[in-house]
């Protein structure tokens, strides 16, 4: 994932935590940006591990989540979770209340998996899910169904040779794009014309990739003003697309091994992901160890064969609403 570029803030800081670098002191504040759930729909089930909420959903799940949203234009919000996302909301509550937006906040690291099944939930590895996993399968049906795909971030290099990948992958595929190097105040001008780009292209799915917390803190501010149902975060996506990043293996994600090829491929940027936050994580994972905290919600969502899921078949269909 991409990191924070502190040649893109305005001078201004965030109200909530003025010390960390960060564009335009974007604050989402949930008086102002309010979650919109489908009636008659229940929420995923969520537990929390290592402090923070996740949602178990396998990506067959989630892709077809994300095709009710589409057909329905009802508003989906999708973001992942890891140990970095861990650590960021420990130490910045607008962080935290930004996830907390989320309708869904899906498990991207095995960590998660590991403390689940210590904890006694039903939670395993189909529930460990990354990009690189599911934008193949996701591309595939939107070329297929005709849906608009707008992809928001990354350099100008990186989407310029991103989108020119997945176009001659998928040519018939609806895709439009803009860079994250733009101020991303919630009120700037430059906001706001990348909010009437995407309204404009009538997209389906928005995927926001301008690296952890900036991209969450963009979509959790500015997500009632885009006119799309389905918005999905996804880190340095386009990087990887395009090949300036050395794409994993995918057998290493199932095992746990993924952030050792990404730390190996990029050690200054990231040893201290990797290496030093997830000290600061000990005392949590330690304390829901101690307190033997199951995650009930994991627990009772088990179907009658015993497995846990946020199966979408499980669920109640969609229905439209309508907005004013």
């Amino acid at each position: 994932m991409t990191t924070i570029d502190p040649s893109l803030s305005t001078g201004r800081t965030c109200c909530t935590w003025p010390d960390l670098p960060h564009p335009g002191g974007l604050c989402p504040d949930p008086d102002t940006s309010p979650r919109l759930r489908p009636i008659n729909v229940a929420p995923l089930e969520r537990s929390t591990m290592f402090g923070v909420e996740v949602t178990a959903i396998t990506s067959p799940d989630m892709l077809s989540l994300i095709g009710d949203h589409v057909g329905s234009r009802l508003p989906l919000t999708i973001f992942h979770q890891n140990l970095h996302s861990a650590y960021l909301q420990q130490r910045h509550e607008a962080v935290r209340r930004a996830y907390t937006s989320a309708d869904v906040a899906y498990i991207d690291g095995m960590p998660f998996v590991v403390q689940g099944r210590l904890l006694g939930g039903t939670v395993d590895r189909s529930h460990r899910n990354t990009y690189l996993d599911w934008y193949d399968s996701l591309l595939t049906t939107a070329q297929e169904q005709e849906w608009r795909v707008f992809f928001l971030g990354g350099t100008p290099e990186a989407l310029k040779l991103g989108t020119d990948v997945l176009s001659e992958r998928f040519p018939n595929l609806m895709l439009e794009g803009h860079d994250g190097f733009f101020d991303a105040s919630p009120n700037s001008s430059e906001t706001r014309d990348v909010i009437d780009q995407i309204n404009d292209f009538g997209a389906d799915v928005v995927l926001v990739g301008m690296g952890m917390p900036r991209q969450e803190l963009w979509v959790a501010a500015n997500r009632r003003h885009l006119r799309v149902p389905v918005t999905v975060t996804v880190g340095a996506g386009m990087d990887y697309v395009a090949g300036l990043i050395p794409t994993p293996p995918r057998w290493m994600g199932k095992y746990g091994l993924e952030w050792m090829h990404r730390l190996v491929s990029e050690p200054r940027r990231l040893w201290r992901r990797y290496l030093v936050e997830p000290v600061y994580l000990l005392p949590v994972w330690s304390r829901e160890i101690v307190d033997g905290r199951v995650p009930s919600r994991f627990r009772s969502a088990r179907s009658r064969d015993g497995v846990a899921s946020n199966s979408v078949a499980d669920r109640p269909k969609l229905q439209a609403v309508r907005r004013d």
